[in-house]
């Protein structure tokens, strides 16, 4: 058959099997997309109807590739077929189906409009002061409702382990489903419990979708949350001719709420089902395969398998340990500079990994220093991020206290209760007075503002004095470390939960160590100095070698993705793993899947490094390798 002809047995065997479940472990690299738009299209060629097909994914992107791929084998039957991402089908559900059981049409929220109704509910309960980040409530939000549990629900069973903080957000919980409904609206998780319900609660409309969808097949497996997972179920369960890819060995996102159980349990679930793995490699040398195998098979959680390409050549994996980050970053570029000069790559085909977003700043400077074109995927440059700029306003308004810019930024961060009517009336009285604001709250006494509003500004204004007072006698690092500790920025940090606050707290750990290294390499400098030097730096620079540019991105946006050179950094106990994992065997393995992922993008070059001692929040400590790197198991080239 013309169809199969491009495939290898393995995947021709995954293609041909359309009776049962199956389950393909597509290894990196291995051609699953290959596998799973032919076998739709031979699907099709067996006679079977087009929209009798349901496909599902994660993203737009991957669901539009996989939709033209369908279109170009099986021809114009291939725009019939049901292929979207999960939430993309539950929308279509249920925009199909509640009219027909008398359910209000409604309206999709954007996360940023879901924020806002969060934002106003904080405000009416006069909150703000106790949930300084807002979004932190929508992502115990988004995970109860990827678990399908609703606010009762969740209240619950927060009661019932004894988490205090989640009882408090349970009653945010409710608030804001009220909000919801009340405007007519739902947001991305509801569209996965909603569908859930509507299928549990009318068995005649499950019916139906039932005898509708005779193919179902679910690409990256082993991404799905407790919802998808029981669509899968309910849709599935009569005819059975279910087929999942994915690979445990690839799951990274349990943050979001992906469980690589649904994965490791499939057989469980689908008690006849063939397994079939799909093991050849298109993608990277006989060397990296052999140094990602290594590392991976310390993971207890997974199935057997080895990666295998027919090309037995390829590069050594090089290992270099340096004493610091900048000679590390150096380093980087360096290399860089040579595959670009000397072997003929592209910028677009090298990339840059690293473990923490902190991780970008000594990176984006020496990228900058030796004229290398880049662009940040997933973030901003790091000078452009919130906390960072937060922090620059304070130290801007240090050196300059009549700047009402920079002033307005940080007067009520972290929040201090201060209304918009407030920063208002403090506008007009300065304006009027032709005076600066940080002046005027000098004399808060005498503005027309509430008592709790005078105490705040004055002490808001004493703060700032005092640190003024002090900065002869301090350097800049010492500087910001006081405003970060004083101003109580450092606790609305850590107020926040989860990733956000210790990504935000990574970053300002890595100000207070951009601080430290300008000190150190400009002896007579000062802080305006400083504030000088970030202030030229423009994410929109053009710098000397123009066209393509060096991809920066962390390691969690690098699946799905490859570069013929690649570039892992910082791989360090504490960062790579990251620190959270050191006491959590199942964190450990998702860090040690994480590493993989990042190795195995690579099709030509890989390079991994590590420091002998990271400066972390100003202070120098020894940094000791990667337990990644031993268990890799390649040979270690030292540089220093």
């Amino acid at each position: 058959m013309e169809l199969l002809e491009n495939l290898n047995p393995r995947q021709k065997e995954a293609v041909l099997h359309t009776e049962g479940p199956l389950l393909i472990i597509a290894g990196a690299g291995t051609g699953k997309t290959r596998v799973i738009t032919h076998k739709i299209a031979h699907i099709i060629s067996l006679g079977a109807r087009p929209d009798s097909i349901l496909g599902l994914t994660f993203t737009n992107k991957a669901s539009d590739e996989m939709k033209k791929r369908v279109i170009d084998l099986a021809g114009i039957s291939g725009f019939r077929i049901w292929l979207s991402t999960f939430h993309s089908f539950a929308l279509r559900i249920l925009k199909n189906e509640y009219p027909k059981i008398g359910r209000a049409p409604f309206t999709v929220f954007d996360e940023d409009e879901q924020l806002a109704i969060l934002k106003e509910i904080i405000k009416k309960l006069g909150w703000e002061k106790n949930i300084p980040a807002p979004r932190m409530i929508l992502h115990y939000i988004e995970r109860a409702k990827d678990q399908l549990l609703d606010p009762d629900s969740f209240k619950y069973h927060s009661h019932a382990i004894g988490d205090l903080y989640r009882e408090e957000v349970s009653k945010l919980y409710y608030l804001y489903q009220e909000e919801l409904r009340r405007n007519g609206g739902m947001d991305f998780g509801d569209l996965l419990l909603e569908t859930v319900n509507l299928f549990n609660q009318n068995p005649e409309i499950l019916k139906k979708y039932e005898e509708l969808f005779d193919y179902i097949l679910v690409d990256e497996y082993q991404d799905t949350n407790f919802a998808q997972y029981l669509i899968l179920k309910l849709l599935g369960k009569n005819k059975r001719k279910v087929t999942v890819v994915g690979d445990e060995d690839q799951s990274i996102y349990s943050w979001r709420g992906a469980r690589v159980e649904n994965i490791l349990n499939f057989e469980n679930d689908w008690p006849d089902c063939r397994v079939i793995k799909l093991e050849e490699n298109y993608r990277s040398t006989h060397k990296i395969l052999e140094c990602s195998g290594n590392l991976i098979r310390n993971n207890r959680h997974r199935r057997a398998k080895e990666l295998w390409t027919k090309d037995s050549g390829g590069e050594p994996v090089i290992y270099r340990v340096f004493p610091a980050c900048r000679d590390e970053a150096r380093s980087v570029c360096s290399e860089i500079l040579h595959l670009i000069d000397d072997e003929n790559y592209g910028a677009g085909e090298i990339a840059v990994f690293y473990r923490t977003n902190a991780q970008s700043r000594i990176l984006e400077e020496r990228m900058r220093e030796f004229n290398i074109n880049y662009r940040i995927v997933g973030s901003v440059s790091f000078y452009e991020r919130k906390e960072i700029k937060d922090l620059l306003a304070y130290l801007h308004l240090l050196v300059n206290p009549a700047d009402d810019l920079h002033l307005k930024r940080v007067l009520n961060v972290p929040p201090r209760g201060l209304g918009k009517q407030t920063l208002k009336k403090l506008e007009d009285e300065a304006g009027k007075r032709n005076i600066p604001i940080l002046t005027l709250l000098s004399d808060s006494e005498s503005l027309d503002i509430s008592p709790k509003a005078k105490k705040t500004l004055t002490g808001f204004w004493e703060f700032m004095e005092k640190v003024r007072n002090a900065a002869s006698a301090l350097s800049p690092f010492q500087l910001l470390e006081m405003i970060v500790s004083g101003s109580g920025y450092a606790d609305y940090l850590e107020s926040l939960e989860g990733w956000e606050a210790r990504m935000r707290m990574d970053n300002v750990g890595e100000l207070l160590s951009a601080l430290k290294d300008f000190e150190e390499r400009n002896q007579e400098a000062d802080l305006r100095d400083f504030l000088d030097s970030v202030s030229l730096i423009s994410p929109y620079d053009q710098y000397s070698r123009e066209g393509e540019k060096v991809t920066l991105m962390t390691l969690h946006l690098a699946k799905g993705l490859e570069f013929p050179g690649v570039f892992i950094t910082g791989m360090e106990e504490g960062i790579l793993p990251y620190r959270d994992a050191v006491h959590d065997p199942e964190e450990m393995e998702e860090e040690r899947r994480l590493c993989y992922v990042g190795m195995t993008r690579a099709m030509k070059r890989l390079y991994l490094s590590s420091v002998s001692s990271r400066r972390l929040y100003g202070i120098s400590r020894f940094s000791e390798p990667s337990r990644f790197l031993e268990e890799a198991g390649f040979e270690i080239t030292q540089v220093y």
